[in-house]
């Protein structure tokens, strides 16, 4: 029973990731006006967003990677070294954080598209074909 969804494990993951990184561009868009705030961006342990589009291009039934279990992994949230502090120290650049939460934001509504419609095949199968 628990093989049926081991194609979600590693979407779950994804989504959580992605959601902890809108949490977090948010707050550095709030800050935008703090002196002294750094912009600070997250990150898995062993980045998962480079593989996207490979959990993009096999979302199917039959997704047995290992390597998206899921387990024992934290996101590392990091000063944004890209971002140069302006004359009261604040390292955030609007359009910037607004790119990233636009970005964030597709890839998060392209797993959860995923997702349900993987959960949509399982209530397909679960129903018979009805």
């Amino acid at each position: 029973m628990a093989g049926m969804f081991n194609a979600i494990t590693p979407h779950r993951q994804t989504l959580n990731y992605h959601l902890d990184r809108h949490n977090l561009l948010a707050s550095n868009i709030a800050n935008v006006d703090t002196p002294g705030f750094v912009s600070k961006d997250i990150k898995l342990d062993n980045e998962k967003d480079e593989d996207f589009g490979k959990l993009i291009s096999n979302h199917s039934l039959d997704i047995k990677d290992s390597s998206f279990d899921g387990e024992g992994e934290e996101n590392q949230i990091f000063d944004d070294p890209s971002t140069k502090p302006g004359n009261d120290k604040n390292a955030v650049d609007l359009d910037r954080e607004m790119a990233k939460v636009a970005a964030n934001s597709l890839k998060y509504e392209a797993i959860a598209t995923i997702v349900t419609k993987h959960l949509g095949m399982l209530r397909y199968g679960a129903n018979d074909g009805r």
